[in-house]
């Protein structure tokens, strides 16, 4: 349900159309003529290298578009976890620190389901790719327990914050903005802000890695905001200081609960799927991170070069 008027490229159009899309359920090809930002998001190319990995992530793309979240998904959220090929992000990009040719771009909250739009947008703009990968962040997956290591700040390229500021705050910090507002402010980032940074770069270095230090979950914040509610609030021990929605401090005694995932490090307990801690507070805002869903803890790897390939296809080295 396209109205021939919804064509003229404005911020109250895109977002009139996302609403459209909310209501019906998906996104026709209507609304994928008229507004390419979302034929570019919803891109089905195989970017991942891995079967498991495209199908969850397109499906993710999908249900986020539609603005719900099925109980199937819900439960697969919880259950899947990154497959044992997938690299860490910090040792993947450790091995460009020593590249004096090279520039790094942290893109805050940039989880892999903007992959396949950053390599399409790309194509569309004839930039040159060295390599794509998803690569796994550290856990909790929160800024504070995911700095990235580069020796040389003058290699180091302004962090863009804009998909971690609307996950929190929305469109715009402090008013209050529809859903399909902040959906469409976050589906204006990588072609307004990230590939235009590279571009910059690119003048100055012949590489620059783009990666992430988390990404977040729009699905697990529409899980416990929509009804009929899927998500539960996991129960703590008296007394248990709970300080995010998503993560906690490990118990005094006892082990790791099946809902929860521990660290490497043993400190923290980090919610698996969409559920939640009994944190207090304000409301969840627009989007969630510091958990264990595959969007928020893989996010994106991937090196523009002056003179790379041309946007390979499926040519990751997950």
């Amino acid at each position: 349900r396209v109205a021939p008027w919804l064509n003229c490229g404005t911020d109250a159009e895109r977002a009139e159309l996302l609403r459209r899309c909310a209501v019906d359920g998906f996104v026709s090809n209507a609304v994928k003529d008229i507004y390419p930002e979302v034929a570019a998001y919803l891109h089905g190319d195989l970017v991942f290298g891995d079967v498991a990995l495209d199908g969850y992530f397109r499906e993710y793309r999908e249900l986020k578009m539609s603005g719900h979240v099925t109980p199937g998904f819900y439960e697969k959220a919880q259950r899947v976890v990154p497959p044992s090929s997938v690299k860490s992000r910090d040792v993947m990009v450790q091995k460009y620190a020593s590249d004096n040719e090279c520039a790094l771009l942290v893109v805050d909250a940039m989880g892999a389901e903007w992959l396949p739009m950053l390599i399409a947008l790309a194509q569309l703009r004839n930039m040159y790719i060295d390599s794509v990968a998803v690569g796994k962040a550290r856990l909790p997956t929160s800024t504070k327990f995911n700095s990235i290591y580069w020796p040389d700040a003058k290699r180091r390229l302004p962090d863009i914050k804009r998909f971690d500021n609307i996950a929190h705050n929305g469109a715009e910090a402090h008013e209050i903005r529809r859903a399909e507002e902040n959906l469409a402010a976050e589906l204006d980032v990588i072609g307004s802000e990230v590939l235009p940074r590279v571009m910059e770069g690119l003048v100055r270095f012949e590489r620059v890695l783009v990666t992430a230090d988390h990404g977040s979950s729009r699905l697990a914040a529409l899980a416990w905001q929509t009804e009929p509610r899927l998500a539960r609030t996991l129960a703590c021990e008296a007394g248990a200081e709970v300080a995010d929605w998503r993560y906690r401090e490990r118990a005094a005694q006892g082990g790791c609960p099946p809902e929860l995932e521990e660290t490497l490090d043993g400190g923290h307990w980090v919610v698996r799927g969409y559920d939640r801690l009994p944190k207090k507070g304000r409301g969840q805002g627009f989007a969630l991170h510091s958990g264990a869903a595959l969007e928020e803890r893989l996010v994106p790897v991937v090196v523009f070069s002056k003179t790379g390939q041309f946007v390979p296809k499926a040519k990751t080295s997950v």
